[in-house]
């Protein structure tokens, strides 16, 4: 069994969550010029295709009633030990998945898959699979936590993409449809675990089987996936429960800590003066962790706690004033303790100014996750809140990342709402998407503004826009519709 991995530094979680967004900046041509940045562009030639009988006769997800007792993790991680024993490391799995369908080399692909069988067969046996309990420790071991070999999972992902091409290339669609299931049947399980990184990588799997669900609309006589792709959980990866633990690992790792109101009782009545240098201490270690520089020695920790109590200690005094603390008890208050309160106090005050943006959609709460972290950034360079906050990772990425795949998702619905229209409408392409009434046309999620939709001829142009920082992240689907039996 491959062993578990530990959670990543928040360092390179960070850029984990920026490498899933998608395309990079700062390309630079030969002549050493930066190239613009320039929304995404997909060119697909589609055939209109009229509403399924039965409407969920397609599912992309695994429908409950083909789903066994069971927990998932086992067969997945066993998936993954027999795909690094099986499989061919030198296969460029990679670049099939970028060539258009006529261009695989179909045998040798096909090798690769016979080759990687068990570890297929594991997934979709998990797939089906309607629990998933990974038993990671999150509350005994914080930061330090083992996790999932999450990497591999992205690979075996990866083959059934591969496996789904094959499939839709060869009209075998109720098979390419199982390849899709079991790949996001896969996203969901890894998903169910309530941490930030496995979360990501459940949204990169998902993104990995849309981009299959694209060749299936490019495909002539697919069928409409209209209701497959609006039957999915909205949304898709559900990073609330990741926040949550997030906001609170903090007193799971030190469970002499609590929040602030908790704890003031305690800390009059029993903590001792020497119980604040050795949680400062161990901080700073978990710091230099969290980080990836390493612990700090203790000649260096003290050094940094006598400087940084000197600076907080005056405003530290008139916060504990202004949060009800009789004054003459905190002159008697060891000095370090009336920082350390101070500093925790700052910590929950910026960690929720951040984290309660989490419960809004992202539309409305794009701008407050941005003052949010800036009012973080600036809290660090004046050392309030060290080092409680020092530790807190900017998470407003990981909300787009979701909003993203929601956009993606509901883009498709709205192509294959357009494919549905031009069925019924003897292959005529509505003038606007208001024009198409026999099934809702959901709005941009990274916006809240509906889709932009443009005409011409048999041709529609589908806009897709994202964050307007990243013009990279916007989306522009250039669909030509044909006739059905064209």
């Amino acid at each position: 069994m491959t062993p578990h991995r530990p959670l990543l530094p928040l360092a390179v979680l960070t850029v984990a969550m920026t490498l899933l967004a998608g395309p990079a900046w700062g390309q630079v041509t030969d002549a050493g010029r930066p190239v613009p940045p320039a929304p995404t562009v997909f060119t697909l030639t589609a055939s209109s295709a009229p509403e399924p009988v039965p409407a969920l006769g397609y599912r992309l997800l695994p429908p409950w009633h083909q789903r066994k007792p069971g927990n998932a993790a086992i067969l997945l991680l066993q998936a993954v030990a027999e795909s690094q024993r099986q499989a061919s490391k030198d296969a460029p799995v990679d670049d099939w998945l970028k060539m258009p369908l006529d261009q695989i080399p179909r045998q040798q692909a096909q090798d690769v898959l016979t080759a990687a069988g068990q570890a297929l067969r594991l997934t979709e046996m998990a797939a089906l699979r309607e629990d998933s309990d990974w038993q990671v420790p999150l509350r005994e071991q914080g930061i330090a936590t083992p996790l999932p070999p999450l990497g591999s999972f992205r690979e075996i992902a990866k083959l059934l993409a591969l496996r789904a091409r094959l499939q839709i290339a060869e009209g075998d669609f109720d098979e390419a449809l199982h390849s899709l299931q079991t790949g996001m049947g896969m996203a969901r399980h890894i998903a169910c675990e309530p941490i930030i990184i496995s979360k990501l990588v459940a949204v990169a799997i998902d993104t990995i089987m849309l981009r299959v669900v694209q060749e299936w609309i490019d495909t002539p006589g697919s069928p409409n996936l209209y209701w497959a792709l609006t039957a999915l959980p909205d949304p898709l990866v559900d990073m609330g429960d990741a926040f949550d633990v997030e906001a609170s690992w903090l007193y799971w790792h030190f469970p002499d800590l609590q929040p602030f109101d908790t704890l003031r009782e305690a800390v009059e009545s029993e903590w001792s003066e020497q119980e604040w240098p050795r949680m400062l201490q161990q901080l700073n270690e978990l710091f230099g962790i969290a980080t990836g520089e390493g612990p700090l020695g203790e000649k260096q920790s003290q050094l940094t706690t006598t400087a940084i109590t000197l600076k907080l200690y005056p405003p530290a005094k008139r916060w504990l004033i202004e949060q009800g603390y009789d004054p003459q008890r905190v002159e008697k208050m060891p000095v370090l303790q009336v920082v350390a309160l101070y500093s925790l106090g700052e910590y929950e005050r910026l960690r929720d100014d951040m984290f309660k943006w989490a419960y809004v959609p992202y539309p409305a709460a794009r701008q407050g996750w941005a003052k949010a972290e800036q009012a973080l950034a600036q809290a660090k360079r004046e050392m309030r809140g060290y080092p409680f906050t020092a530790l807190l990772p900017s998470l407003s990425r990981a909300t787009q990342i979701q909003a993203e795949l929601v956009r993606n998702v509901d883009a498709l619905r709205v192509i294959e709402a357009v494919r549905m229209y031009a069925a019924d409408h003897d292959g005529q392409l509505p003038a606007t998407l208001a024009d198409i009434e026999a099934v809702p046309v959901p709005e941009n999620a990274v916006t809240g503004e509906p889709f932009g939709y443009e005409v011409t001829g048999d041709t529609f142009t589908l806009i897709a826009e994202g964050v307007p920082e990243d013009p990279t992240q916007t989306r522009r689907y250039v669909v030509t519709v044909e006739p059905a039996d064209r």
